[in-house]
């Protein structure tokens, strides 16, 4: 049970174990925080009766609406962050990619100047 005038939520706390060298995504203006707690209120309204009391299909359907909203918030910066995530690790690919071509290429001319010299 709740106590008085307290307002029931779902909350959720987060923090992401990055990689190093990760930019934060934004949200607006702002980075979004790699660790931290969101808080999505479950409004509820008295029952019809004018009474204090919730009814529980009042209750669940403001749950509901709860916990979509907190899916649907979590979703964005989850997909924001892997996507950050993301871009790194494809950059990291590209240059190892690089990396190995540039070799492969040193390699090849270094075949070319033993050929030559033969």
């Amino acid at each position: 049970m709740l106590p008085p005038n307290s307002q029931p939520a779902i909350t959720i706390s987060y923090a992401y174990n990055l990689p190093a060298g990760i930019t934060p995504p934004k949200s607006g203006d702002k980075d979004l925080p790699s660790s931290g707690t969101n808080t999505f209120p479950i409004p509820v309204a008295p029952s019809e009766s004018g009474a204090s009391a919730v009814t529980s299909t009042a209750y669940y359907a403001a749950a509901l609406e709860a916990v979509r909203e907190s899916r649907r918030q979590m979703g964005e910066e989850m997909t924001a962050w892997r996507d950050a995530v993301g871009d790194k690790e494809k950059n990291k690919e590209k240059e190892a990619a690089s990396a190995k071509a540039a070799e492969e290429d040193e390699e090849d001319e270094n075949d070319e100047v033993d050929d030559e010299e033969a």
